[in-house]
């Protein structure tokens, strides 16, 4: 997973969603699924972005994350904001004002 995460900061989402396929592989978790849902994010693959986000918001990710950012609150602005690129407005709202 954390060789994802170094490409994902590099920009390498193909090879970012690769090894978080392998790590969720090797262990399914909510971690990996949202940080694979960020990498297809970027590359416009919006339907599988939003599996990964709500996959992390139904395992709950606070629970997950140490303390970095509020992951719940990301998930939700990250699912606003490919229903926004898919110009579906009123479903941005939704997600949007559980911020």
């Amino acid at each position: 997973m954390n060789r994802g995460k170094v490409k994902l900061g590099f920009k390498k989402y193909a090879g970012t969603i690769d090894d978080f396929n392998r790590a969720i592989g090797l262990d399914s978790t909510d971690k990996v699924s949202y940080n694979r849902g960020l990498a297809r994010y970027y590359i416009n693959q919006f339907s599988e972005a939003n599996k990964g986000f709500e996959k992390g918001l139904e395992i709950n990710l606070n629970n997950s994350f140490i303390g970095n950012f509020n992951t719940v609150k990301d998930a939700y602005n990250n699912i606003a904001d490919l229903y926004y690129a898919m110009n579906k407005i009123g479903t941005t709202y939704i997600y949007w004002v559980r911020l």
